[in-house]
């Protein structure tokens, strides 16, 4: 029973969760040379952890009640090798783990030793295997190894979609990537990057840049392999992917992102007119001859005039406190760059 919940752990916690964190860890120790199999990585790793719990349970001999205990080396290996920090490429280190590691395996020796002295004192349980109190105390206390290792590990969301993404996005799988996490609000520079260059690939920045939360960082659309940077993806490959049309895009992005919409009106003719604009950008073209007195044309979106008119009734007219202005605002005008401009936290 322990052994094939330690196996079931080990392979889901790693195939579904830690996959590209393990990944990236490979692909940066190895510089480059070899990748990370999710599905044979998986594999391989819960029967090397498995197989190195056989000499610790010959060693400690324990049995009955703390026999579960045997499985805490291959854990603590586990989550060693799992807690990748997001840094990794600029400096590799073990980190505070070069001496809790050794300091917890003697730890564990002592332990082991003691309730291996207990176990003669121990009352034999007689009844049904796998029902029996002896076994339920082994189930909770791989609980309990389950719930740390998943703790102490790398866990921040942001960092596993990140590197979600660029797997996706090295495979060519831009649909796939795009649905990681699309409705989660948190999110960095580097997220947004990532999503705003799938998007530009697909010919989709303004009409989906705004689906998604964002950081509301402009600098999320200059890849410059520093502040924004892929981890996986070579920086070469990603400047080849990026393509003149793809950075005019990424450009106007820019000016939506700092709300400059002077400079955004400026740019967008020279890519688009009044009906081939996407969505997002006749709301911003909308929102500019708004604020300019400008008459927007007939021929723009009716869709983006019936926001903008929206907008400015609630501009002329709401009243009430700043929390409930902003809720209307998000009811009425959801997923709209009309909401980004006047509400998005990163205004100042």
């Amino acid at each position: 029973m322990c052994a094939g919940l330690f196996c079931l752990f080990t392979f889901c916690y790693i195939y579904f969760y830690q996959s590209d964190i393990l990944a990236l860890g490979q692909h940066v120790l190895s510089e480059g040379q070899t990748h990370f199999n999710r599905s044979v990585g998986a594999v391989l790793l819960t029967i090397a952890l498995y197989l190195i719990h056989i000499p610790v349970r010959q060693l400690t001999q324990l049995k009955k009640r703390a026999y579960a205990l045997n499985y805490f080396p291959p854990l603590l290996i586990l989550t060693v090798i799992t807690d990748v920090s997001p840094t990794i490429d600029e400096h590799f280190s073990f980190g505070a783990w070069l001496w809790v590691f050794p300091l917890l395996l003697v730890a564990f020796g002592f332990a082991a030793r003691f309730l291996y002295l207990l176990q003669p004192y121990e009352e034999d349980y007689v009844g049904i295997p796998f029902v029996s109190r002896p076994a339920w105390i082994n189930v909770a206390t791989l609980l309990v190894m389950f719930i740390l290792t998943g703790w102490v590990s790398n866990h921040n969301d942001v960092f596993h979609y990140r590197m979600r993404m660029e797997t996706l996005l090295e495979q060519g799988r831009f649909d796939d990537a795009l649905n990681v996490a699309a409705h989660i609000e948190n999110t960095d520079a580097n997220l947004d990057f990532l999503r705003a260059a799938a998007l530009a690939k697909k010919k989709q920045l303004g009409e989906r840049l705004f689906d998604y939360h964002l950081s509301g960082s402009s600098d999320a659309m200059t890849f410059d392999g520093k502040n924004i940077k892929t981890l996986q993806i070579p920086d070469s490959v990603v400047k080849m992917h990026i393509t003149k049309g793809m950075q005019a895009d990424m450009r106007l992005a820019t000016h939506l992102l700092d709300r400059r919409l002077d400079l955004f009106a400026k740019s967008v003719g020279a890519l688009y007119n009044d009906s081939t604009m996407p969505p997002y950008y006749r709301e911003a073209m909308a929102l500019y001859r708004l604020e300019n007195h400008i008459t927007p044309t007939t021929s723009m979106d009716s869709v983006a005039l019936e926001r903008a008119r929206i907008y400015k009734q609630y501009m002329d007219g709401a009243t009430g406190s700043p929390r409930q202005l902003e809720n209307f605002a998000r009811h009425s005008l959801p997923h709209t760059y009309f909401y980004y401009y006047h509400y998005h936290p990163s205004k100042q």
